[in-house]
């Protein structure tokens, strides 16, 4: 009897190896971590760091924008260490792209790079952004300048200037442009002065043709600021409002070292309402010894007269000198006579 059970059970034993033999089988994967269980996707982690093109500075509060085909983008901004992290971001090549915008601070313009983001394998990496040009100042002005002394031959022109300052160095500053509506447009030569540096360009009565000056006024001046790798910002609109027509005659001065200037100016009442939209500008220039150096430089508010006159400030070096008095409105649009020369004992 034991003998037929043990036979029962063999052929049972086989029976059953033979079933299960025939029949393919899966777990259940049912583990999050395991590489097959169907919401499982592989991550990595990205550490970026944003400086400054110039001298590798970090840059607070800069966009960083992730995207990825098919996978929901990712964005923030840096730290105080110009540092952002982005953690679970799925396998791929992601694209970064970060910047400074809208900031009352330095702008900085976008760059974009292309990161591999592998499972477990955290990404260190950096960008450099460059900085855009900023306008600390633009002026439109209109000059009228006379070109002999005791003549009427004078000749108006506007002069463009505008002060630039690159974050990055000011050799970073490649160009500035202006431009005039669509009616002309050009670029501004760069200056260097004692105390500082800016861009500046002519357009003479005659660059307008058919039109006149004075056809300019009140229209928008822009002006773009281009760095070395044509990175570009604009100003504000920019605009001048007179043309000043009458000119100063220069009447003479006293031979002394604190000479007395006298003037004439015939044009008050018509080129302004009052004497409270102008003033004169008294300049001396020394010209004994080369350079000319400007050695006087003062403003004077006018008075109802015509006839005008002033005595020097302060004691002039002995030599040959040059000296002029612009009139020149609130908003430095201006008329200047044709310098006199005088000798100082």
């Amino acid at each position: 009897m034991k003998y037929i059970t043990n036979i029962l059970s063999y052929l049972l034993i086989s029976t059953l190896f033979i079933i299960l033999s025939s029949c393919s089988w899966e777990p259940s994967h049912d583990n999050p971590s395991d590489p097959h269980y169907p919401p499982y996707q592989a991550f990595g982690s990205l550490q970026l760091a944003i400086k400054t093109r110039f001298d590798a500075q970090p840059i607070v509060n800069a966009t960083v924008l992730l995207t990825l085909e098919g996978e929901e983008g990712r964005f923030g901004v840096t730290d105080s260490s110009g540092i952002i992290d982005f953690n679970e971001l799925p396998e791929g090549v992601w694209e970064v792209e970060t910047f400074r915008e809208n900031s009352e601070e330095i702008i900085y313009g976008r760059d974009t790079i292309r990161v591999s983001i592998a499972q477990g394998i955290p990404v260190d990496t950096f960008m450099q952004l460059n900085a855009l040009p900023i306008f600390t100042a633009t002026r439109v002005n209109s000059i009228t300048q006379q070109f002999e002394a005791n003549t009427d031959s004078v000749k108006s022109f506007i002069r463009l200037t505008a002060q630039v300052h690159d974050p990055d160095g000011a050799a970073d500053i490649k160009r500035v442009e202006w431009k005039l509506l669509d009616i002309m447009q050009g670029e501004l030569t760069f200056q260097q002065v004692p105390d500082s540096s800016y861009w500046w360009a002519e357009i003479s009565s005659e660059a307008f043709e058919s039109r006149s000056i004075v056809d300019a006024i009140s229209l928008p001046f822009n002006f773009t600021a281009v760095d070395e790798i044509e990175s570009y910002s604009f100003s504000e609109p920019t605009s001048f409002h007179r043309v000043i027509n009458g000119i100063i005659r220069l009447e003479g001065s006293s031979f002394d070292p604190q000479p007395i200037l006298d003037w004439y100016y015939s044009e008050v009442s018509f080129e302004f309402q009052d004497s409270t939209q102008f003033h004169y500008r008294i300049r001396i220039i020394q010209i004994e010894n080369f350079p000319p150096t400007l050695v006087y430089d003062t403003l004077l508010t006018p008075t109802s007269n015509r006839a005008s006159n002033h005595m020097v400030a302060k004691p002039l070096s002995s030599g040959r000198h040059t000296w002029e008095i612009w009139v020149e409105d609130n908003f430095l649009n201006s008329s200047r006579p044709w310098p006199s020369d005088m000798t100082v004992p």
